[in-house]
C-alpha cells in the first residue's frame, strides 16, 4: 500500500488540479497525494467578494504544515509539501515574504521536499500562456480557463519540459512559470 506522502495546499480546485496533473506526468500515483478535497474551494456567503480568503488560508496552512514537515518526513521518508498561491497584484517576492513571516524564517525556501508555486497573476494566466498565447502577468485571464482538466495536455507538456531541464525552454517562460520549474528541482528526487 502506498502512503500519502505528498501534501498539497492551494487556494482552489483549479490549482489542485494543475498540481495533480503535473505530478501525474511523473508517474505519481494519486494515492500518494493528499490535498484537502473536503475544503470546498468555494467561499462562504460571508466571504463572497472579499479578496484574499484563499490566500490567507494557504499562508497559514502552509506555515503550519512546514512546521510539522520534519516530523512527517522522519515517519515517511521522502515526503513532499507543495503549496500554490496566486500573487494576484503583488510580486512573487512579496508573497514569499508573507510565507516567511508566517513561518518565522526564510529557511523554508532551502528545504528539499518543500516547494511553493507562486502564480503571477493566477493559474489561468499560466494556462493562457501554455495554450500558445502571449501574456501579461498582471492581467486576469480567469474566465476562459477555469477547468484544468480540459488543459491536461498542455500541463503535461509543461511538466515534461521542466523534467528535461532545458534552459532555452525556461528562458521562454513567463517569470513565475520559470520559477515554478526551478522550484520543482527541490522535489525531483523524491518523486
Amino acid at each position: 500500500m502506498t502512503s500519502q506522502n505528498i501534501k498539497i495546499i492551494c487556494e482552489d480546485k483549479a490549482q489542485r488540479q494543475f498540481i495533480e496533473l503535473f505530478l501525474r506526468s511523473f508517474g505519481v500515483n494519486d494515492r500518494r497525494i493528499y490535498s484537502d478535497k473536503a475544503f470546498s474551494f468555494n467561499r462562504t456567503a460571508s466571504n463572497k467578494g472579499s479578496s484574499g480568503a484563499g490566500d490567507a488560508r494557504v499562508v497559514k496552512e502552509f506555515a503550519a504544515e512546514f512546521r510539522d514537515f520534519p516530523r512527517r518526513n522522519s515517519k515517511t521518508n521522502g515526503c513532499i509539501l507543495i503549496g500554490m498561491i496566486d500573487a494576484d497584484k503583488k510580486t512573487i517576492h512579496e508573497k514569499r515574504r508573507l510565507i516567511s513571516e508566517e513561518i518565522g524564517t526564510e529557511q523554508w525556501q532551502n528545504i528539499e521536499g518543500v516547494i511553493l508555486f507562486i502564480v503571477k497573476r493566477n493559474i489561468e494566466t499560466w494556462i493562457h500562456f501554455l495554450n500558445g498565447n502571449k501574456i501579461n502577468e498582471n492581467y486576469d485571464y480567469k474566465d476562459p480557463y477555469r477547468d484544468m482538466i480540459k488543459n491536461r495536455e498542455r500541463i503535461m507538456e509543461f511538466a515534461s519540459s521542466c523534467r528535461q531541464q532545458q534552459p532555452s525552454v525556461r528562458e521562454a517562460l513567463p517569470p513565475s512559470l520559470a520559477a515554478a520549474c526551478a522550484e520543482f528541482e527541490k522535489i525531483r528526487v523524491r518523486l
